[in-house]
């Protein structure tokens, strides 16, 4: 077309008209040659009459003006004649910054990171374009013949598709408690927090004191150190890595060995200390000798293997499990019936509990606001442990029972005198304070751990079998006519 005679005030006026019916009258051919959306628009007029190629150039037109618009032709549209769609993205909608992860960390940022709804509104124009949603979707019927019903498949995981693959499943259908860096999900983050040590080439346990004395050259310093619990139940001898060792980070260069001359080992490895490196009855003190250079703590995860799966559970406090762990256990003072000179049903346990500031039990008064040994100690409470298996749980042995030193032993025995339920899997509602089995029994008591350990702990390994049984359809009565004793009549009958 040749726009030399081409009148773009007159013969173009309506080339870019988006917001009424379509009008080609004032839309010429030679408008098509301009650079801009009303040559894009000419063009859809004059020079495509192909659907596909139409619907494209409508994209083309539209990214002209401003719109981020993908157009593409559906033949299915219209009864079967045919339409140009565009899909509404709304996720572009969303804000920017909330493909920040951390803005989920924050309450007001992800106030405004929902996705919006698609309204006609979002259209190129919505006076042209008809504005479609779908609100249902056809899903064919799932094991809907004796067939498909009865058909072998893999359990606990039906979508695994062959019987080879299935005997590869085995996992634990819960969570188990260790000892882990405070953020472990992150994986560049983990691998800062760690420590290099010495282990015993051999064992690779940790190096006594006296060969972590002589592993760092004779004497300890600020770099290379030995530390021990007081229980000795964990240690470790903390060293630099190695000056030739390859890498930038203390996690690339803790590798190799060390000859050792005058020390009960030969030689020693370098090999990287973690919070993993630690049991849970470990980690609280890990956490303390370590602070926040390894950032230890327990997390429940999924449990690594059938030992730890038997093990899971938790211990019932009757109270918050998080805050018990995170204090490192809890503090109970026994109810004080010095006292009493006979049973009163109407004293008020809860009371005397508050003025204490704690909370009544049937194990006694849980003293929530002291949350460490030493505090609970100095109340003259007793400081059970953060339990995290059935043997740490239940301890053999009167609750109770004093040291001569004025402290208690470890059990966590009593006589329970109102049981609801079994001895198993109930729950005590008074418990006495007979020190022992035989007197408990002799008052009708049943001997049991103050504190329970509730086992949920399933071990699962793939088994390809039938899992569903096909029952015909049949229309039958739902209910059963049966006779039943009038236990009120029986009532009436004993107390006459």
């Amino acid at each position: 077309a040749d726009m030399a005679n081409c009148d773009a005030s007159t013969q173009c006026s309506s080339c870019s008209d988006l917001t009424s019916a379509v009008d080609y009258n004032t839309c010429e051919g030679c408008c098509q040659c301009l650079d801009d959306v009303i040559g894009y628009y000419a063009r859809l007029k004059h020079s495509w009459s192909i659907p596909e190629a139409k619907c494209r150039m409508l994209g083309e037109y539209l990214r002209k003006t401003g719109k981020d618009a993908w157009i593409h032709y559906d033949e299915k549209l219209l009864g079967g004649e045919g339409a140009c769609s565009m899909h509404v993205d709304v996720w572009q909608l969303i804000p920017e910054v909330c493909h920040d992860p951390e803005c989920y960390q924050s309450e007001e940022c992800s106030k405004q990171c929902f996705r919006p709804e698609a309204t006609k509104e979002m259209c190129p124009s919505p006076f042209t374009w008809s504005f479609f949603k779908s609100t249902r979707e056809w899903r064919p019927g799932m094991l809907a013949t004796q067939s498909t019903c009865e058909v072998e498949s893999c359990y606990p995981q039906p979508w695994i598709p062959t019987e080879a693959e299935c005997k590869t499943v085995s996992h634990c259908e819960s969570d188990c408690p260790y000892c882990e860096t405070d953020q472990f999900w992150d994986w560049e983050m983990k691998k800062t927090m760690v420590k290099c040590s010495f282990v015993n080439s051999k064992t690779s346990k940790p190096l006594s004191e006296a060969d972590c004395k002589i592993a760092c050259g004779g004497s300890f310093s600020g770099t290379c150190y030995f530390k021990k619990d007081n229980r000795s139940t964990a240690a470790a001898c903390i060293t630099d890595p190695p000056t030739d060792a390859l890498g930038s980070t203390t996690y690339e260069k803790c590798v190799g060995q060390k000859a050792l001359t005058g020390a009960s080992v030969t030689s020693a490895n370098y090999e990287l200390l973690q919070c993993s490196s630690f049991t849970t009855e470990q980690c609280g003190w890990a956490q303390t000798t370590f602070g926040q250079d390894m950032a230890c703590t327990i997390h429940r995860l999924q449990c690594k293997n059938r030992a730890d799966c038997k093990e899971a559970g938790r211990c019932d406090y009757e109270w918050d499990d998080w805050q018990i762990q995170e204090n490192g256990g809890l503090c109970v003072a026994p109810n004080d019936f010095s006292k009493d000179t006979s049973y009163s049903p109407h004293r008020d346990f809860w009371g005397e509990c508050s003025t204490l500031g704690g909370e009544h039990r049937s194990y006694g008064c849980m003293l929530y606001q002291v949350t460490s040994k030493d505090a609970c100690t100095q109340a003259g409470a007793k400081w059970f442990p953060s339990a995290h298996s059935k043997s740490k749980c239940e301890v053999p042995g009167y609750a109770w029972k004093k040291m001569s030193s004025g402290g208690f032993y470890s059990g966590t025995m009593a006589c329970c005198i109102q049981l609801r339920g079994s001895k198993s899997e109930g729950r005590c509602e008074m418990f006495t304070q007979d020190e022992n089995s035989t007197s408990c029994e002799h008052c009708g008591g049943t001997w049991m751990s103050i504190f329970r350990f509730r086992s949920h702990g399933r071990w699962v390994e793939g088994s390809w079998q039938k899992n569903y049984k096909w029952t015909a359809r049949a229309f039958e009565p739902s209910n059963k006519w049966v006779t039943r004793i009038a236990f009120e009549k029986v009532t009436d009958v004993w107390q006459n």
